[in-house]
């Protein structure tokens, strides 16, 4: 602070007089060598730490949460999901899932499912909720932005296209 001023107030206008000293604070709530008489604590600084850590925990916290439920198919079994076309505007997922074979958690954008074969799956969401979704081959489908696990519920294989939607 450069100055500090003092307002007195007269009937008709404000008069505005330089303090000749500032007042005392104690350093973060440490004595400053003179008995504590006049300190007060600097409770702005402690209150500003305490909000800027809690605003870094709630934002590293969201971006945990982000990536624990976004996680990407072909990253999580490779195995299943594998990437045969990718651009700024498409991925184009080769999907195949023996009978029984399930897949965890992950996520896609919008995507169409266009199914090589006749199957049968369980979708469980993140809510806990399922779905059973049966397709034939030559069928296409639109599925809105979701994170599912599947299971192939089914008695064949699985084999699907998965075309997501990157705009």
């Amino acid at each position: 602070m450069a100055s500090v001023w003092h307002s007195l107030q007269s009937p008709r206008n404000v008069i505005a007089k330089p303090l000749n000293r500032l007042p005392e604070f104690a350093n973060h709530g440490q004595a400053t060598g003179n008995g504590g008489r006049g300190q007060i604590p600097n409770t702005n600084s402690n209150t500003m730490r305490i909000l800027f850590q809690t605003l870094l925990v709630l934002v590293v916290g969201g971006w945990l949460a982000q990536t624990a439920s976004a996680q990407d198919p072909v990253k999580l079994s490779p195995d299943k999901y594998k990437v045969i076309f990718n651009n700024d505007k498409v991925r184009i997922l080769d999907v195949r899932l023996k009978a029984g074979d399930k897949s965890p958690m992950h996520s896609h954008p919008n995507y169409i499912v266009y199914s090589f074969s006749n199957s049968t799956v369980k979708f469980t969401f993140k809510d806990g909720k399922t779905a059973d979704v049966k397709t034939k081959a030559g069928q296409c489908m639109w599925r809105n932005a979701e994170a599912h696990a599947v299971e192939n519920t089914g008695k064949t294989d699985v084999h699907v296209l998965n075309i997501e939607l990157k705009r």
